[in-house]
């Protein structure tokens, strides 16, 4: 029994530990929003001097992603796994961690597998996705409910000017704000339909695009929805036409800094310019029902 135990100790004092220890790292969370994810694995007591002692094995399940043999100083990749990488210096270092980019690293169970000078060891760890909506809650709800808002108010307004003036259904002014409110009401729902909250992605965008943009359509009707332009109510034609383009100048700026990015830091932009579009169609609506009644058709 002693000379077992004395071949023991001096292999522990002339090699080290005879089974490699890693960091106590069970799961990793990464954001949608990251191109490259990085999944760690460090090793506290590496012992080789040089990288041809070293060798490293990354899997996804049973699945290998990334081979490395220090002997011949090669990697091997998988297919699938095309960007997978590793920093030999680092390795040197006991950091053996792996960096995929988004669209190849998966959720589920990584292993990480390291052999130096003779001994081996691997440790398991689980890859998930933070999941975050693209905006705040409390910019979500209010970019889905100022679009649906105002559309909601256009079209009241558009039933006081047929109810209150009883217009000419083919009159060409009833026509171009029917068309109109049918073109922004249909954009608005695709919008809403591809912009349903969630993570960031370029659906996501182009559904922000369809939802907001269309607001620029109600500057221009502004003269419409007026006309004939005359004393209050051509001041009131004005100061509604310039305030709502204000708001759409907000809106476009907040859409500018939101669908580039997937962590938008201005989106209080286009609420704001939503926020403003929706008050100025309100208060064009209590013009029309309440204050005004000299609105009239040519």
């Amino acid at each position: 029994m002693w000379p077992l135990m004395a071949v023991l100790l001096l292999s522990s004092l002339c090699c080290g530990s005879a089974q490699l220890l890693f960091k106590n790292i069970n799961s990793v969370t990464a954001s949608s929003c990251d191109k490259v994810i990085a999944i760690p694995c460090y090793v506290s007591n590496i012992k080789a001097k040089e990288v041809k002692a070293l060798d490293l094995n990354w899997k996804f399940g049973n699945t290998v992603i990334l081979i490395f043999e220090g002997s011949v100083n090669k990697y091997s990749r998988a297919p699938k796994f095309e960007s997978a990488r590793v920093s030999t210096l680092a390795l040197l270092q006991g950091n053996a961690s792996l960096k995929l980019n988004k669209n190849e690293a998966k959720e589920g169970n990584y292993t990480c597998t390291v052999a130096d000078l003779g001994r081996e060891g691997n440790h398991t760890m689980e890859l998930k996705y933070r999941r975050a909506s693209w905006f705040p809650l409390s910019e979500n709800i209010l970019i889905i409910i100022f679009p649906f808002l105002t559309i909601l108010f256009f079209w009241a307004q558009f039933g006081i000017l047929i109810r209150k003036y009883k217009s000419n259904p083919m009159n060409k002014k009833i026509i171009l704000l029917s068309t109109s409110g049918l073109l922004l009401t249909i954009t608005v729902i695709v919008g809403a339909i591809l912009f349903i909250p969630g993570n960031y992605s370029k659906k996501k965008s182009y559904g922000l695009i369809f939802f907001v943009t269309p607001s620029v359509i109600l500057v221009f009707l502004q003269y419409h929805k007026f006309k004939p332009a005359i004393g209050r109510t051509l001041y009131a034609m004005i100061i509604l036409t310039t305030i709502q383009a204000l708001g759409f100048v907000l809106i476009m700026a907040g859409l500018y800094h939101s669908v580039t990015v997937c962590e938008p830091k201005y989106g209080s932009l286009l609420t704001a310019g939503l926020a403003i579009v929706t008050l100025v169609e309100l208060f064009g609506l209590i013009y029309m029902k309440w204050l005004d009644p000299l609105i009239g058709f040519l």
